[in-house]
């Protein structure tokens, strides 16, 4: 395995991760980006950067039992513009940066909590941007 301290990592800034709209059958407004925003620095932790969705990761125990928690980044900030949420990445291998500039992964793929109850404190959000793949 690669000296990770030795790994090369940048930040991406304003990289769109989700936008108002209908998908897998849900319907998301501007509101539930905003209840995202708002949830982000009150969940304790920060969303996960991903190179996508591999079968098998459906069920978050069961994936971590067979991937582990590999990250490629995390998103270090979440904010609006217009019907479009955004992210600044951090700690991004400038490998897989390049990749995401250069366009080789056209679509985006936005995992959400809905009602997400934190069980240190009971506090219960209507949406909170789990993962971005």
């Amino acid at each position: 395995m690669p000296d990770l301290k030795q790994l090369e990592t940048v930040d991406l800034k304003g990289v769109e991760v989700f936008s108002a709209g209908m998908w897998n059958g849900d319907h998301y407004d501007v509101k539930d980006l905003q209840a995202m925003i708002d949830a982000y620095p009150v969940v304790g932790f920060k969303p996960t950067v991903k190179a996508g969705h591999a079968d098998g990761q459906e069920d978050e125990k069961a994936a971590r039992k067979v991937f582990g928690t590999p990250s490629l980044g995390y998103a270090d900030r979440v904010y609006l513009k217009g019907d479009k949420l955004l992210a600044d990445f951090t700690k991004v291998p400038r490998h897989f940066a390049d990749l995401v500039k250069a366009g080789a992964y056209s679509r985006v793929s936005s995992e959400i909590y809905w009602k997400y109850k934190d069980d240190n404190t009971g506090k219960e959000f209507p949406r909170v941007l789990k993962s971005i793949a």
